[in-house]
């Protein structure tokens, strides 16, 4: 479900909420469903009706994070004999993501207030996963202003697959401008 602004007849800019669910092999690795944001703009291509437009989106999905606290002792010796014992807290957290773009073809009913579609796409996705470590001691061991005390980052999986499927839906259209849009599109890939 998505608002939708009409650019005059000839355009269309869809701001949606993105809901992922796993399929196929992807199923056999994670249950987690993914939840994000995703746009497209449409543009019509023939001259004096919307039926057939053009357009590409893109969008962000999250779909799994983890935060664990552990502590680490870190010894400080001086001629092989241990003089202190530092203890640093520190959070790691792991994201999962899935980026996307896409280039789409729609066919639209040609209808005033309601238009069923249909919509062929290719594209994208950029499967991630990534790990931050970040010190959480009052003494602030690692001071850095940009990132919250963060220790240290790596990108542990990052992937890019082709990805094809479609979809269908409904766009309502008001006078105004202003719309509201009901779809669901099946991608399928690596």
């Amino acid at each position: 479900l998505c608002l939708c602004l009409g650019f005059g007849q000839r355009s269309y800019l869809n701001a949606n909420l993105a809901l992922g669910f796993p399929a196929s092999d992807f199923a056999d690795q994670t249950d987690a469903v993914g939840i994000g944001f995703s746009a497209n703009y449409f543009l019509s291509i023939l001259p004096t009706t919307d039926a057939l437009q053009v357009g590409f989106g893109g969008g962000y999905m999250e779909y799994g994070r983890t935060q664990n606290d552990e502590i680490i002792d870190i010894n400080i010796s001086q001629g092989g004999f241990i003089i202190d014992r530092i203890r640093i807290p520190m959070e790691i957290r792991s994201t999962n993501s899935i980026l996307h773009g896409q280039a789409m073809v729609r066919v639209v009913a040609d209808n005033p207030f309601f238009k069923p579609y249909i919509q062929g796409a290719v594209g994208f996705r950029r499967l991630s996963t990534d790990t931050r470590v970040f010190d959480r001691s009052d003494n602030g061991f690692f001071q850095d202003s940009d990132e919250d005390d963060l220790i240290t980052s790596i990108n542990n999986l990052s992937d890019w697959i082709f990805t094809y499927g479609g979809g269908g839906g409904l766009l309502f259209e008001f006078d105004s401008g202003v719309g509201i849009h009901a779809g669901v599109q099946y991608m399928l890939g690596g």
